[in-house]
């Protein structure tokens, strides 16, 4: 079997806090709303979507994300540079958003700077360095 695919196209993330999610990547993070409906804010990043759910019905009060268990570890973002990198580092300092500082990938050649969503889902900007 050979899956023949044409790209990437969405990842899904379910928050506690939808209204609170949507002010966190729309308002704070600026990603362009490409559809709203009941339960679900789908934004666009990039070429690919990113679609917010409203918490299931039967969620453990105050879940959290974590990488740690099975399941998505991350979703990362690319960047066209490092000075990307520092001045989205300033903004989310800025803001009061977590984050872990710039990183060096050096095996890529890369550095990446890895931030958190109110429900601690992980995202990461990435830049390839030339």
């Amino acid at each position: 079997m050979k899956l023949e695919i044409s790209g990437f196209s969405h990842v899904a993330i379910r928050v506690t806090d939808l209204q609170r999610a949507r002010r966190f990547y729309v308002e704070l993070l600026g990603f362009p709303v490409a559809l709203e409906i009941e339960g679900v804010v789908l934004v666009k990043a990039g070429s690919a979507l990113v679609g917010i759910r409203a918490d299931a019905a039967g969620a453990k009060p105050g879940d959290r994300f974590d990488p740690h268990r099975v399941g998505l570890d991350h979703v990362s973002f690319a960047v066209d540079s490092v000075g990307q990198l520092d001045r989205m580092k300033r903004d989310l300092d800025a803001a009061g958003v977590p984050n872990d500082g710039i990183h060096d990938e050096p095996d890529l050649n890369a550095k990446g700077l890895v931030f958190y969503d109110p429900d601690g889902i992980a995202l990461e900007l990435y830049a390839i360095q030339s």
